[in-house]
């Protein structure tokens, strides 16, 4: 078979592009990093999966007060053995054989009632017993039986408590998913800081591991020269091996940031190649901090939290009191049953059947011990306000920690930039006066120590800038660069699990 110069190049060209295709550098910056591998990383997955579980849960909660239809079958409750049996009248013993199966069906709904919290239900049953010994057959069935059961006292105040605690439980659904794709995206984005740091310090030490390179060299023929003293050519030496040392620790660490962001992430590559660009997206010249307050009353789920903290501290306190005073319950149930020979029998002129039953539970002297459960009850109460009052105003404190922080680092990054270029030119200029005899080498390390010290200060500026921005962020669950709420960003998200 023979291949011509055209299929060869289409079969080489083919090579090529799968290679260049496979070889394509994966890009993180902020955005790609939040919107697109920290939200399909397993951390959202796991996160998206307790949000699929709280929605079920919730269904579950509502379908409560629905009616439920079951169907029960015991076709075999079979038995051969030898038993006993004690006369009634002179109370001696007996044993026969029992040779015998039993089979029962029934039919019931059940429905709860709200408000009182009572439960009322309609069954239906039919039984068989079948004698082999004496080939003798038997049936007893219920027809329709009615049956509704309840506490008299305090269940109107329970099913409100649970109905406004279901309620808030649904709102702070959402709110929570919101929360922990927030959550999530901060951890990203600090990793991507951490990793845009590392990556700068080692282009950074790369740049001046050049320069000075170049620069020992020049002083080396100098040197040999007798241009130079023997002090300042060793001055540049340690300097260029120092240079050299922080080059490998800045790529160590830059691997290691690289490795905890790909973990993060869950991206998975054999040999990949990738490509850092600085954060991008404008911020906010300035953040209010009755703002932020408001948007977190608007967008969190703590509001609904510590709501539910106080019900159930509530609803502790008056369960203890109710402990204290009459407890009654009431069962009511009205049917027909009947018994026969044949299923004919048993459902021919059934006979009525009814049952009253209330039941009362009064303490009369118990040496205090429920007063006392009341006290404590109430003391626990008092105790979970004051914590949320204190959990409160400490969220308060560190939130305007947090937004003045943020307006404090957003006002001096321009200025610790603008230090670092400003140092940059100036170690620039000083270079090129000592490569011409016009600067010294103590001048020069001088120079470049505040120009690497302006660097640190603008980075760690940056960092610190959006770390305090992603905190905000994740607080008030707002993002002041789209300006809109995460809830409106993660509608993807939100409705893909519904």
């Amino acid at each position: 078979m023979k291949i011509n110069n055209s299929s060869l190049i289409g079969i080489v060209f083919c090579f090529a592009s799968n290679y260049l295709v496979a070889q394509e550098p994966i890009v993180f910056n902020m955005r790609t990093v939040i919107e697109r591998y920290a939200l399909n990383s397993i951390e959202a997955q796991n996160a998206a999966l307790d949000y699929k579980n709280q929605i079920f849960n919730d269904q579950n909660t509502r379908k409560e007060f629905l009616p439920t239809l079951s169907f029960s079958l015991s076709p075999l409750n079979f038995n051969r053995s030898i038993r006993s049996l004690q006369s009634p009248n002179d109370g001696s013993y007996s044993y026969v054989e029992d040779y015998s199966n039993s089979s029962s069906t029934g039919l019931s709904v059940s429905q709860k009632v709200p408000y009182v919290n009572g439960t009322f239900s309609v069954s239906s049953s039919l039984n068989m017993l079948a004698e082999f010994s004496n080939d003798f057959y038997s049936f007893s069935s219920t027809p329709y039986r009615f049956s509704y059961q309840q506490q008299l006292f305090g269940q109107y105040k329970t099913y409100r408590w649970e109905q406004q605690v279901n309620r808030l439980k649904r709102i702070k659904i959402v709110k929570e998913y919101v929360q922990a794709l927030s959550s999530i995206q901060e951890k990203a984005s600090q990793l991507y800081l951490n990793l845009y740091v590392c990556k700068r310090s080692l282009e950074y030490a790369e740049y001046q591991c050049l320069t000075s390179d170049s620069l020992l060299k020049i002083s080396k023929i100098r040197f040999e020269q007798g241009n130079m003293l023997e002090k300042d050519y060793l001055t540049l030496e340690l300097q260029n091996t120092n240079q050299h040392l922080l080059m490998e620790e800045e790529s160590h660490n830059y691997s290691n940031a690289m490795d905890e962001m790909l973990a993060l992430l869950s991206i998975h590559s054999e040999d990949p190649s990738f490509e850092v660009d600085p954060p991008n997206g404008e911020m906010p010249l300035s953040i209010q901090v009755a703002d932020v307050q408001m948007k977190i009353q608007i967008y969190s789920p703590d509001p609904e939290n510590r709501m539910i903290s106080d019900i159930e501290a509530e609803q502790t306190v008056y369960k203890a009191r109710m402990d204290q005073w009459m407890n009654a319950t009431i069962n009511m149930n009205y049917g027909t049953n009947q018994y026969g020979t044949n299923l004919y029998n048993v459902y021919h002129k059934p006979l009525s059947q009814q049952s009253v039953t209330v039941g009362l539970q009064i303490p009369l002297f118990n040496w205090g011990i429920g007063r006392n459960k009341v006290i404590i009850a109430k003391n626990e109460y008092q105790q979970k306000k004051n914590n949320l009052n204190k959990e409160k105003e400490e969220q308060d404190r560190t939130l305007k920690k947090d937004v003045e922080q943020y307006n404090y680092l957003i006002e001096t990054m321009a200025m610790a930039k603008k230090s670092y270029e400003l140092s940059q030119k100036n170690f620039e200029l000083t270079l090129f006066e000592l490569k011409h005899q016009r600067a010294t080498v103590d001048k020069l390390v001088e120079i470049e120590t505040a120009m690497k010290q302006s660097f640190i200060q603008y980075l760690r500026k940056l960092s610190s800038v959006w770390n305090q921005y992603f905190s905000i962020r994740s607080n008030c669950l707002y993002d002041y660069i789209e300006d809109k709420p995460l809830v409106d960003i993660f509608q993807d998200q939100i409705i893909n699990w519904k």
